[in-house]
């Protein structure tokens, strides 16, 4: 991806702790690598290396990304967890001695950070930035990154940003402009049913071009959860087409566990950490279930699990107790 200049903000949630001590010293990770976030983005080590080198006293540390500096950065360095900062509040200040009780209250647990793109590129259907212009860094309130605790500002711009927005809402706007017009052509004059049957195949094409480019950009909805950080510490630089030329596992079952979701399928033979958090991830649904059973079902719901349970296809062996003891719970109500 080209070059590009600072852009507008965009939120970013990579980290895990941060503090803050009497003297007004402040530290964390605005970024941990083998994350996604929110935003289907991730971070490649190295890439703050250029704009941090002799450059701390050239990025600012502002409060929510707003407003004047709230103090000067003293470090910023990367290592094996993360991009570290640490920096020092102006305890002078007022309302930055107030901010900082809040850190220390941990009422404000969030790092971000607002930079310029410079280098990037599409990995697995994941945005990875591999290097970046950072202009400052601020504690925040809201994180992007359900999975991390200290967040990021990023920057994009508008033009794509716009252009995924539409992407994304143009198959409700198709389907909203086929009922109007239908809708029309009923009050309409004419052959009407030749006037609606051009509408639906002039539909149809710009509909499956609509999901054709939907899929060319790999927009996925992803789940934030402890197996997508499993599976990507798993995957590390590899790519899900060699993972699955080397393996059981079809490129859409590794790009189901990659976004988070469970398979019906045995992971073990993929990675022991992808293989614990796939298990807890799969009994909490179990227990989901199971929940609903105790909090009863409706007639019309016991009588389709009923007949689910009683189909003539015999399951597998080591299914069979599960099944019975659905079985049995559902003949109590």
């Amino acid at each position: 991806m080209k070059k590009s200049n600072l852009k507008a903000d965009m939120k970013r949630s990579i980290a895990d702790s941060i503090r803050a001590s009497l003297d007004g010293i402040v530290e964390g990770y605005y970024i941990v690598w083998d994350t996604v976030d929110s935003y289907n983005t991730s971070f490649k080590r190295g890439c703050t290396l250029k704009t941090t080198e002799g450059r701390t006293d050239k990025i600012r540390l502002l409060w929510d990304h707003g407003g004047d500096p709230i103090g000067k950065i003293l470090e910023l360095r990367e290592d094996s967890h993360g991009a570290y900062v640490k920096a020092k509040l102006s305890m002078g200040i007022e309302s930055v001695r107030d901010k900082a009780e809040l850190i220390n209250d941990k009422a404000i647990d969030c790092l971000s950070f607002r930079f310029g793109e410079v280098q990037s590129s599409i990995v697995d259907g994941i945005l990875t930035f591999s290097e970046i212009n950072i202009a400052e860094i601020s504690p925040v309130v809201f994180e992007a990154n359900n999975d991390a605790k200290i967040t990021g500002i990023r920057a994009k711009d508008f033009n794509e940003t716009d252009y995924k927005n539409e992407l994304n809402g143009r198959g409700y706007r198709l389907i909203d402009s086929l009922n109007g017009t239908l809708s029309d052509i009923n009050w309409a004059e004419g052959k009407k049913t030749t006037l609606a049957r051009n509408a639906i195949i002039e539909f149809n094409n710009l509909y499956i071009s609509w999901l054709k480019e939907m899929a060319d950009n790999e927009i996925e909805y992803r789940c934030d959860n402890e197996l997508v950080n499993a599976f990507n510490k798993f995957m590390g630089d590899d790519t899900l087409d060699n993972l699955a030329l080397n393996s059981s596992f079809s490129a859409n079952e590794l790009r189901t566990l990659k976004a988070g979701k469970t398979i019906n399928k045995d992971v073990s033979s993929l990675d022991s950490n992808v293989n614990t958090e796939h298990k807890k991830l799969r009994f909490d649904k179990m227990e989901s279930v199971f929940a609903e059973l105790r909090n009863g079902l409706s007639p019309a719901e016991t009588m389709r699990i009923r007949s689910l349970l009683d189909r003539q296809e015999k399951p597998e062996p080591a299914k069979l107790d599960i099944l019975q003891k659905i079985n049995d719970n559902l003949k109590t109500y």
